[in-house]
């Protein structure tokens, strides 16, 4: 009895999975409609995008040297 209605369950969900999916995809507005010029959305790859995400933007970590000069040109900054 399981392993029958194993198969129909997974037949279902799989039918199910298809019907939202082409639900969606005939969902989606076309460019045309809305005024998005495709030449402007950037085609990333993985890499890229996880760089985007948590790369560095070179603002950790002031080197010794450059913070000490500021400290003596500006020492109403840093009291």
């Amino acid at each position: 009895m399981k392993p029958n209605f194993l198969r129909r369950s997974t037949a279902a969900i799989a039918i199910l999975a298809i019907a939202v999916g082409v639900h969606a995809a005939s969902n989606q507005p076309s460019t045309a409609t809305t005024g998005i010029d495709t030449a402007q959305i950037p085609k990333w790859s993985a890499d890229d995008l996880d760089f985007f995400l948590h790369g560095s933007m070179s603002t950790e970590v002031v080197p010794e040297p450059v913070l000490r000069a500021f400290i003596k040109i500006y020492p109403d900054l840093f009291p």
